[in-house]
């Protein structure tokens, strides 16, 4: 697994211990979870799991028996309602859904159109797969926090999807903002998650 350098004072909690989220499969199982929209991030649902406590995913429906992999994390605390803004101070990471993220991410950044530039661009080398919050300079190394993985691009801008590496330097919620992927990787993503809930992925309006 890639380990990068951290930055300081950008990164939330990191992934919630198991019990947490083998608790939240039951209240799956017992009843389905509607969805508030974030009012700041279009795409991004709150489903209440009880008073203060809350299951963020990018579905807007969390059917009942839902895979807890369908979920991005959960915030507790004194929020009657989070939103992206405090996200990064407030949000426990799943275990399940980053193994989700790095399957999607593996099997889909090859032939995604950002990626593919950025390998054509350097080269050769390890290439990074960032997420898209804070994009740094075409070329340049993006934060350790914004590092998903990296994948090995041979000579001539040959990309090798079998090398993909996970980076465990990598943060859902920062405060730049939560996960935010390419086009092509968010929708593989979403319908991922969808998959694992037998939901309609929402897919947002695309922004410049």
């Amino acid at each position: 697994m890639l380990t990068l350098v951290r930055s300081t004072l950008t990164a939330g909690p990191r992934v919630a211990a198991h019990r947490t989220f083998t608790s939240i499969s039951r209240v799956l199982a017992a009843r389905p979870l509607p969805g508030i929209e974030d009012r700041f991030r279009q795409g991004v649902f709150y489903h209440r799991l009880g008073e203060k406590h809350w299951a963020v995913s990018f579905l807007r429906h969390l059917p009942e028996n839902s895979r807890t992999r369908a979920i991005i994390g959960t915030v507790f605390g004194d929020m009657e309602l989070p939103n992206e803004q405090n996200l990064y101070s407030k949000l426990s990471e799943n275990a399940g859904f980053i193994e989700l993220l790095h399957e999607v991410v593996k099997a889909n950044a090859p032939n995604d159109e950002h990626f593919v530039q950025e390998a054509t661009m350097r080269g050769s080398g390890w290439v990074p797969v960032i997420d898209e919050r804070a994009p740094p300079v075409l070329g340049r190394t993006p934060d350790p926090t914004d590092t998903i993985g990296m994948i090995l691009v041979e000579e001539g801008g040959v990309i090798k999807p079998e090398t993909y590496e996970e980076s465990n330097s990598y943060r859902v919620a920062t405060r730049d903002g939560l996960i935010k992927l390419s086009p092509d990787l968010d929708y593989a993503l979403r319908k991922a998650m969808a998959a694992e809930s037998e939901a309609t992925p929402a897919k947002p309006a695309p922004s410049y």
